[in-house]
């Protein structure tokens, strides 16, 4: 699932932030992160995105 389909799939089950996950783990699935980003901010969206090892606290 790409940006797009994760921005239409927060829409339609009505959520507001989304936590990326198993992106960047293979070539094929590596993101712009800032921009990918940007682009949920853009659709009202908040994507945490957590690398290797960093925790995020709810």
């Amino acid at each position: 699932m790409g940006p797009e389909e994760a921005i239409e799939a927060a829409k339609l089950v009505d959520v507001n932030t989304e936590f990326g996950v198993h992106y960047d783990t293979f070539d094929i699935i590596r993101i712009d992160k800032a921009h990918t980003i940007q682009t949920f901010k853009k659709a009202g969206v908040t994507l945490h995105l957590a690398g290797i090892g960093d925790t995020i606290t709810i």
